[in-house]
């Protein structure tokens, strides 16, 4: 079987090249955009704008070449205000089950979030939910997804 990456992995995502590096939204009223606003590493980040009445958003990218059970990946996620988000990390395989893993709460600042991946069946998406339960609108910022 394959050998799991070890921690802290390396950067997959960092939203560098100024585009959303084929992150989307998958549900919700979240839109997502290229940020320079701020950044864990370099100078850019994914923004994730909440609009109004948005309670949970779905936002994932399909370029996971490299993840295989064991694998721990690492979100960088930016709250700007205590928002008091929820964050739900994301699996969906070949068959398209989707898993979503215990929610882990943000405060103010940079917030990691590290997850590792379970036995699945041809991994095709990962991804976050973000658990909007105060109706904060504004823009939180992920970056520097690592595996």
């Amino acid at each position: 079987s394959p050998t799991p990456t070890s921690s802290p992995g390396t950067i997959h995502y960092d939203f560098e090249d100024g585009t959303t590096q084929g992150w989307h939204v998958h549900w919700g009223a979240a839109t997502v955009s290229n940020s320079t606003s701020v950044a864990f590493t370099g100078t850019h980040s994914l923004g994730i704008t909440l609009g109004s009445g948005a309670t949970d958003s779905g936002i994932e990218a399909t370029n996971v070449s490299g993840i295989v059970p064991g694998t721990v990946i690492t979100y960088h996620i930016y709250d700007p205000s205590s928002t008091q988000l929820g964050v739900v990390p994301y699996f969906v395989d070949a068959t398209g089950y989707g898993t979503f893993l215990p929610v882990q709460y943000i405060s103010s600042g940079w917030n990691t979030a590290s997850w590792t991946m379970p036995s699945e069946s041809g991994l095709k998406i990962i991804g976050v939910d973000v658990s909007n339960n105060h109706g904060f609108q504004g823009t939180i910022n992920l970056d520097t997804v690592t595996w």
